[in-house]
């Protein structure tokens, strides 16, 4: 759908749940499960989490996610592999987001890093997780439960 046809298509969704009704509503695209009231996530036909966007992200407490943005997103990767407490890093807009144990202790381990590769750190901050966040570590805890 173009956008201004999936925006009136949310209203219309938005309008007729607010009037009582149950909508079910299938999607691949995280930011459309925000609308929702109550997802249930679903990986190789087995549903893996279940709740509010709120509750599922509040759920996430093995972990920390830090937004990181950075002169040079491709060797901050690079250079972020076997840091210390740095258990993941993806590619997330235009910049990345860094799965942490310990955010303030890693923070620091990160900017030294790369600080000494010559990478400038634009911005470094701890954030809630997105829906695509959440789906993302639920399937890799499914993988590694299967495995």
């Amino acid at each position: 759908m173009d956008p201004i046809a999936r925006a009136a298509f949310w209203a219309l969704i938005h309008d007729l749940s607010q009037t009582g009704h149950t909508i079910m509503v299938s999607t691949h695209y995280m930011d459309e499960a925000e609308y929702c009231h109550r997802l249930a996530l679903m990986y190789r036909g087995k549903v893996i989490a279940l709740g509010t966007p709120k509750e599922l992200k509040d759920g996430l407490t093995a972990h920390s996610l830090m937004n990181l943005e950075s002169s040079d997103p491709l060797e901050t990767m690079r250079a972020l592999e076997g840091v210390p407490g740095v258990l993941d890093v993806a590619v997330f807009g235009s910049g990345l987001h860094v799965t942490v144990g310990d955010p303030a202790a890693t923070a620091a381990q990160m900017q030294e890093k790369l600080a000494a590769k010559g990478i400038h750190v634009k911005r470094l901050e701890q954030i809630q997780p997105s829906m695509e966040d959440v789906f993302v570590a639920m399937i890799e805890a499914e993988e590694r439960r299967a495995a």
